[in-house]
């Protein structure tokens, strides 16, 4: 990883290599799109062993019974299961419904999004150094910052430019269209190296950081919170996906197959002991480091957040525990 002022003058460099010697595998910088397909290719494809997910959409959900696994849809279908996950974001009706807390607040910095195709600015010498070759780049001022990495075996770039803004105007969502003309006007103060492959923006998105305040637990009942839902991140530990996961990984040990139906409330109570702390620490973290209030080395928290084999935890939680 490579930091530069918002000049393009080399700050700092920070070598990722060693990843797989000291966490066990290689630090992948993945497109969102690319992971999302994937994991629906594992959810939907029929060459991989176990039932075969189903997938309901126009199905908002109105009520939740979360002690008997009953949720109410809109146009007033019930379903039952033993297990009701809510995955459903920052915004999510399941923690609206079951759990309660507050509302979503925008944190007073918003974000510039877009990917372009890396040919884009390989050739140009007026890109240079943000021209790709694997490493992630950064370029800083005091209030703002360019986010380049690359994405799909280095064919794609994607560029996150974040920097205060305390307007309201925005439409919430990833799909809040903007500018390659606001873009420029927002960022530019830096210098040509960054604005000139700026200018080669196209489908340019904008949308405001949100946080919420915590919540103290994640399941009740038949029901448990993942991801954003249960511990919304702001992106500047890139953990928002990564955790989703963690939590993901961690309800298949501790719900193996043979679990029956009433050791689910005593198997989420386990998911509770094993991700909440965790991924409380890392939302922290990532609120933290936007206000430049942690005196963490980054290698403190590359260890905590990559030394950790959740699916190994969760095993081992499982096991030491009878469910009766």
């Amino acid at each position: 990883m490579m930091v530069y002022t918002s000049a393009g003058e080399l700050l700092a460099e920070e070598s990722y290599h060693d990843m797989h010697a000291r966490y066990g595998s290689p630090w992948y910088l993945a497109h969102r799109i690319d992971l999302h397909n994937e994991l629906k290719t594992l959810a939907f494809g029929e060459q991989y062993p176990g039932r075969t997910a189903e997938l309901n959409l126009a199905s908002k959900v109105v009520h939740i019974d979360a002690d008997n696994g009953v949720i109410r849809l809109e146009d007033g279908q019930e379903h039952k299961a033993d297990l009701i996950v809510g995955a459903d974001g920052i915004h999510s009706i399941t923690r609206a419904l079951v759990f309660g807390g507050s509302k979503a607040h925008h944190t007073g910095t918003s974000c510039y999004r877009f990917v372009m195709n890396a040919e884009d600015i390989q050739g140009d010498p007026a890109c240079s150094p943000a021209r790709s070759d694997g490493r992630c780049r950064i370029f800083l001022s005091d209030t703002k910052r360019v986010v380049i990495y690359p994405c799909r075996n280095g064919d794609i770039l994607n560029f996150v430019c974040m920097y205060k803004d305390a307007s309201e105007d925005i439409i919430d969502g990833w799909n809040s269209a903007s500018s390659t003309e606001e873009l420029l006007r927002t960022f530019s103060d830096f210098g040509p190296i960054v604005t000139n492959c700026l200018k080669k923006a196209t489908n340019v998105k904008r949308w405001r950081l949100l946080q919420q305040d915590p919540v103290d637990r994640w399941i009740q009942g038949r029901c448990c919170l993942i991801g954003d839902a249960a511990h919304p991140m702001l992106p500047h530990q890139g953990q928002g996906g990564g955790q989703a996961i963690e939590d993901g990984v961690s309800l298949g040990p501790l719900l193996p197959l043979g679990t029956t139906p009433s050791q689910v409330p005593a198997a989420l109570e386990l998911y509770q002991q094993v991700r909440y702390d965790r991924a409380s620490k890392i939302e922290w973290l990532s609120r933290t480091q936007q206000a430049g209030n942690t005196r963490l080395t980054s290698r403190q928290i590359h260890d905590f957040i990559y030394g950790h084999d959740v699916g190994e935890y969760a095993k081992h939680s499982r096991s030491s525990k009878l469910l009766l």
